[in-house]
This record gives structure tokens, C-alpha cells and sequence, in this order.
């Protein structure tokens, strides 16, 4: 968290992070993201995380956490995730982060944030905030074989104060690395420009009504490759037992 989340301009490329005197290859990966009016329809999305049955999904502490709680999003008509940060300084980073498993994300291209970003501070601040939205594989394996951290950041700037906003980001370089057996931390990070953030002692707000992901069958389903692998088998299975019925028959005959 010591370094600029928005600094990152590097696309596949493989760097290395020393730690405990070993060589830990890191690729990243750059995203993209574009930033709109709130779309209540998400029509070729599937839900990845809704909060209308009472629980904040895994979402915790990124970063000035100070409480986070599920509250009536009334221009939505929706249960909402509300995360209210505090800071002291520009530098302390905001943030929610949760672990979910890389089948949720496996086949996916994008990432769909229903969200609002604001400040509340006692002087009042024009400053617009920007959100990064940050995947992590861990290192899995073995070192020699690439199989290092993958790290993927892509950010909005200009985010409305207050107001609800869809964020989506293209996720598709990042889940073409992943493997089914993998586990992915996901961090939505909220940070100000630093020419404009406001000094001293700052509260902040972040809310989600809702994360979905288009190119994937659902959140808690099957990925649709699996969905046909499932059928072809099942396919070939029935016509394999026909033709040994079959081959059976004739003999006896």
C-alpha cells in the first residue's frame, strides 16, 4: 500500500519482487475501464455479488476501513454495501477487498461495479475521487515454472461525488491466466488526485449495490465450457451404452 495504486502502466510484462532472498516473478497486467450513468439492467451480465439476503458476501478491510454495513440504497430501491473510511493523510490508502474462487471468474470479459464514491468533509471538497479495481493471484507452485503472482489494476477517474455510477472494467487479460484451482483477491480501491485531495483528517463513503460479470453462466454456477463439456460427455456416454446394448444383442442372436 506504500506505492501509488494508479502508477501502473505495465502490460504482461514479468518483473520480479525479491523476498527472503528468493525471486518471486510477478507479471502484470493492465486493464481498462470506462465509467457511466447507473444501468439498473445489466442485461448480458450474470450477478456475482448482490447483497438483498442480508450478507456483506466475504467484502472486509482494504485499507481506512472504520465500519461497513448493508443499508436500503433508496434511489435504487436495492440493499446496498456501505463502507465509510476515515484518514488522516493523502497517502492512506481506502479500500474493500474479498477472496473468491477463480471459477467465478474463469471465461469472464468484464467486471460490472454498481457503486458511489463521496466524500464528507467538514470544509466541503470539490475533488473527484478515482476507483482501482485490483486482482491478485498469489504465487501458486513452483517459482522455475512461472507460475508467480499475477497482478491486474485498472482505474475511473472522475467519479461523481455521491451519486450512483456503473463502473466496468475489462478483466479478460487476467482470467485468460487463470487456473480453476486458483484463488483471486479482489480490492476496489478509492483515492483522490493528489493535487486536490483534501488534507487532514477526512471521512470517505463507498457503496455496491451490486458486482456482476458478463461472459460467465453465473457467479455460483457453471462456467458455460464446462456446461457443454458436461453434455458431450453425457452424449457420448448414452451412445457408448447403445452400442454395447447393441453389440450385445446381435451376439446373442
Amino acid at each position: 500500500w506504500a506505492y501509488k495504486w494508479t502508477n501502473y502502466r505495465l502490460q504482461h510484462r514479468l518483473q520480479f519482487r525479491w523476498m527472503s532472498g528468493k525471486a518471486s516473478p510477478v507479471t502484470y497486467v493492465e486493464g481498462s475501464a470506462t465509467l457511466g450513468s447507473h444501468d439498473p439492467v445489466h442485461r448480458k451480465a450474470s450477478p456475482l455479488y448482490t447483497f438483498g439476503d442480508g450478507h456483506t458476501n466475504g467484502f472486509t478491510d482494504g485499507g481506512g476501513l472504520t465500519y461497513l454495513e448493508l443499508t436500503e440504497a433508496e434511489t435504487l430501491g436495492l440493499t446496498a454495501l456501505h463502507a465509510r473510511f476515515d484518514r488522516d493523510s493523502v497517502c492512506e490508502p481506502m479500500g474493500l477487498t474479498v477472496t473468491l474462487p477463480a471459477t467465478d471468474l474463469i471465461g469472464g470479459k468484464e467486471l460490472i461495479f454498481d457503486l458511489y464514491a463521496g466524500q464528507k468533509a467538514s470544509a466541503g471538497s470539490s475533488a473527484k475521487p478515482t476507483v482501482t479495481l485490483r486482482l491478485t493471484r498469489p504465487a501458486v507452485g513452483s517459482v522455475a515454472e512461472g507460475q508467480g503472482e499475477i497482478l491486474y489494476e485498472a482505474s475511473v477517474s472522475e467519479v461523481k461525488s455521491g451519486s450512483w455510477q456503473t463502473a466496468t472494467f475489462d478483466i479478460t487479460p487476467f482470467t485468460t491466466l487463470l487456473n480453476a484451482s486458483d484463488e483471486v483477491t479482489l480490492t476496489l480501491i478509492l483515492d483522490y488526485p493528489a493535487a486536490t485531495a483534501p488534507d487532514g483528517p477526512t471521512a470517505h463513503d463507498m457503496g455496491l449495490a451490486g458486482v456482476y460479470i458478463t461472459g460467465h453462466t453465473a457467479a455460483t454456477g457453471t462456467p458455460a465450457g464446462l456446461v457443454i463439456a458436461i453434455v458431450i460427455a453425457l452424449i457420448l456416454l448414452v451412445a457408448g451404452v447403445f452400442v454395447c446394448l447393441l453389440i450385445r444383442y446381435r451376439k446373442k442372436r
